[in-house]
């Protein structure tokens, strides 16, 4: 994968990483993830997650949600 790559895994559904990749975001279910490292309980990922993730390998996610959300009215 590209490390410009946005990545949606969508509900059901789950990324099986053998290898480490690096992406600019991650979606899941629809949601922005925060940047960080993302993969299944077998791998030394920050963010642990077996819905989404199967294997050893780690997703690193570059790019997560904007910071402070200014609203004018």
């Amino acid at each position: 994968l590209s490390t410009a790559t946005t990545v949606l895994i969508a509900s059901g559904a789950a990324m099986n990483l053998d290898v480490n990749q690096t992406v600019d975001k991650l979606y899941l279910n629809g949601a922005l993830q925060s940047a960080g490292t993302w993969g299944s309980t077998s791998s030394g990922a920050e963010n642990k997650n077996n819905t989404y993730f199967a294997g050893t390998g780690i997703l690193t996610v570059s790019t997560g949600p904007g910071g402070t959300l200014f609203k004018f009215r």
